[in-house]
């Protein structure tokens, strides 16, 4: 789809090597990668795997809705809040209506310039905490085109990101936030963001994606290859909440039917050159 017709919700997904440790992500125990899977929101706009089913079929017809113009979205709202008509609309159903408007006010600028979250908790030692990944002031300050004209083209996002990394290496923090107050900082309320005041996030590592050129479709055909999850990790900073955990097997069912419908082999790279290598997907 389109950036135009897809909103301005970007994910960053980081794929660490070299990381030992029994791993979470069910049928990879020894893999020895670490992934993040981020996004430029610091909430998510569900709270329970039994709402998020429900919003999804709802999203699978979200560009119906909107085509109507107003009376489509005050149906899709009200689809939203009585639980696709399967329940008196109540307060947490209006919370996470609240949640996803949020989504609405991510402004159209270069992906390079977004802070990105893990929404959810994760363990950070004996520790719980929220990720992000946020750009250095460098980097910031030496992106040349910052806002982004989704009517420029029909992939505009894209074609900034490749603009960009063409000129220079970029630079950016990975940062934790530790959970001081569990009342304060919910680790089952995704749609509550974390007090900054209460608990400031803090650079615990450095991330540089160096000057590279990179073709004009983004390397989506290697891309499709890879598959990310935040349960390819170690016990020690597993994921957790109970919507969390409800995800654990949907991401190993999404890789597995994505790789299947492309006729690849779903396998995990050790390190860069089987990352890249088209002849390492091979069935």
């Amino acid at each position: 789809m389109p950036d135009k017709l897809s909103g301005n919700a970007q994910g960053f997904a980081l794929k660490i090597f070299g990381i030992d440790g029994k791993k979470l992500s069910p049928g990879e125990e020894d893999s020895t990668n670490v992934d993040f899977n981020l996004i430029n929101n610091p909430v998510f706009f569900c709270n329970s795997a039994e709402h998020y089913v429900f919003i999804s079929k709802l999203f699978l017809k979200l560009n119906d809705f909107y085509e109507k113009g107003a009376l489509g979205k005050l149906e899709f709202a009200t689809l939203w809040v009585t639980e696709n008509k399967k329940a008196f609309p109540n307060f947490e159903a209006l919370k996470e209506l609240g949640a996803l408007k949020t989504f609405k006010k991510i402004p159209s600028i270069n992906s390079f310039l977004y802070e990105y979250y893990s929404m959810g908790a994760v363990r950070h030692g004996d520790y719980i905490a929220k990720v992000r990944v946020i750009p250095t002031e460098q980097t910031k300050n030496a992106i040349t085109e910052k806002d982004i004209d989704l009517d420029s083209a029909e992939w505009p996002y894209r074609k900034g990101i490749i603009k960009e990394i063409a000129q220079k290496d970029l630079t950016f923090e990975l940062q934790i936030q530790l959970c001081k107050d569990l009342k304060e900082m919910p680790v089952n309320d995704l749609t509550k963001e974390w007090s900054q005041e209460l608990s400031p996030f803090r650079t615990v590592a450095k991330i540089t994606i160096p000057k590279q050129k990179v073709p004009e479709d983004g390397n989506f055909e290697i891309m499709e290859n890879l598959s990310f999850t935040p349960f390819r990790t170690i016990e020690e900073n597993s994921p957790i909440g109970n919507l969390q955990r409800s995800r654990q097997s949907a991401y190993v069912t999404s890789s597995t039917s994505r790789h299947e419908l492309n006729h690849k082999k779903r396998k995990e790279p050790k390190n860069l050159e089987e990352a890249f290598s088209p002849e390492f997907y091979q069935l």
